[in-house]
């Protein structure tokens, strides 16, 4: 077998194997570059509520706030709780989290739902574990397997000896520039 055939074959059948694992990067990283200007993992809606708690700070304790995540049904979900102020309690449960005033009883709840696909292609993207950490230095090994024998694709003019050269040349300066800028 020639090696031009050989090397479109490979560059055909790694491409395929990884195109699930590209767009889950690509995808989870447009929304992870942009988390300054949304959550990219989660939904937030805000609910303002009436809730019955002892209203002074040293009578409060993990009861009072279970009693509180009861009228929620999320007592099963509490986390942790502490004094902002002396007027005012945090309490985190599940991904959510209720700021309460003691005095009045008001209550400000942050609920947040996970984003459908995204959440769970943004915790892959984070790197969850270690054959996690495996199939992505695979992949990893794939790109540049991928980027090798892309090169060799097309022959003459049109290929890397060609107007090819032109688009591997600015494809490595670029990145250097950016970086120039950034340090």
């Amino acid at each position: 077998m020639r090696w031009r055939k050989l090397n479109n074959l490979l560059h055909r059948d790694i491409g395929y194997f990884f195109v699930g694992m590209t767009l889950i990067y690509a995808i989870s990283g447009i929304a992870i570059n942009h988390r300054s200007d949304w959550n990219p993992s989660f939904n937030l809606r805000i609910e303002n509520t009436k809730v019955e708690i002892p209203s002074h700070h040293v009578d409060i304790f993990k009861d009072d706030i279970l009693k509180v995540l009861s009228k929620f049904d999320q007592e099963n979900h509490y986390k942790s709780f502490f004094f902002e102020d002396t007027t005012k309690v945090l309490v985190f449960f599940g991904f959510n989290n209720m700021e309460i005033d003691i005095r009045t009883g008001d209550a400000r709840i942050e609920w947040l739902t996970k984003k459908p696909l995204l959440w769970e292609m943004n915790f892959l993207h984070y790197n969850p574990g270690i054959v996690w950490t495996l199939f992505s230095d695979l992949y990893c090994l794939g790109l540049i397997l991928l980027a090798i024998t892309g090169m060799f694709i097309l022959q003459g003019k049109k290929g890397i000896t060609g107007r090819g050269k032109w688009f591997v040349s600015v494809g490595i300066i670029l990145p250097i520039l950016l970086l120039l800028i950034y340090i």
